[in-house]
Formats: structure tokens, sequence, C-alpha cells
């Protein structure tokens, strides 16, 4: 992501140059095109930004992943069905991530609504720490399996 985000920034500031290099003034298209390059280079920071605060936090409660606007919400384990790792194609590109479902109890205490339509299928997080959607998948539902197992057996290392 932070290739694309600085891609975007390099065509922003050769915009900008170019029209400050004119020595003539610049047609509205010269100044839709700077400034569309200025809406994507803010894009490309903030996805450069994400990349670097963003993170993933595993407990024994659950977990939760922090953005550019802070933590979210802490998803509970026990209300977690299943993780998979999941792809989303979107003509060229695949973007790869992590795919959970709420369990049905989890999906009912969440009501009618907005959430519980989200909640409803796959919610996806995003990949942290240079792992492939496979190995942070594997290793989220490890630590579900973990911490959702009955008292009775053996608790050990998560990984």
């Amino acid at each position: 992501m932070s290739a694309g985000g600085g891609a975007f920034i390099l065509v922003f500031a050769g915009a900008l140059l170019r029209l400050l290099l004119l020595d003539r003034s610049p047609t509205a298209s010269e100044v839709l095109f700077a400034l569309l390059s200025l809406l994507m280079a803010i894009a490309g920071a903030a996805f450069i930004a994400l990349g670097v605060l963003g993170r993933l936090e595993l407990t024994a409660e659950g977990f939760r992943v922090r953005g550019l606007r802070g933590w979210g919400r802490m998803r509970r384990w026990i209300d977690v069905q299943d993780i998979s790792p999941y792809a989303i194609s979107a003509g060229l590109t695949t973007q790869k991530t992590v795919a959970y479902r709420l369990t049905p109890a989890a999906r009912a205490r969440a009501g009618r609504g907005l959430s519980s339509f989200f909640g409803a299928g796959r919610m996806t997080v995003m990949l942290f720490g240079g792992l492939s959607n496979r190995e942070q998948a594997e290793l989220m539902e490890r630590w579900r399996q973990r911490w959702t197992a009955s008292p009775s057996s053996e608790r050990g290392e998560p990984w």
C-alpha cells in the first residue's frame, strides 16, 4: 500500500511542478488534473499512515484493530464463528485480507439495523506484521480456539 501511496504523492508533485513551470495560465483541465492528483496524494498519505500506525492486538478476550482514528472496538473470541484467509478481487488487482464471521448469537445480540446487516456476512481485517493472509488467519484462529476452549482443556501457548 505504501508504494501506491507514494506513487500518488509523486504524481501530485509532478502535476504541481508542471503548473508552476507553464509560461501561460493553466487550462481548466490542467487545474482539474492537479486537484485530482492532490486528492489522490492525500489518500495515498492516509494509506501510508495506516500502514505505519495500524496494529492488530490479540488478547485472551478477543482482538481489535488500531487504525487512523485510534483503536476499534474489541471483537470477542466467543462472538467469532470462524476465521479464514480471504481475497477481494477488483479488476486487475486482488486485495488479500483475513475474514471472520460472527456467531448467530452475536448477530442476534447486535439486533436489527445497519450493524446487524454488516455482521451477517464476512467481515475483514487487514494484514499486519508482514504476515500473509493465510499466516495471519491461522494465527488468529489458533488464538480463537485457545481462548474459547473448555476450561478443563490444557491451555498452552496459542502458537
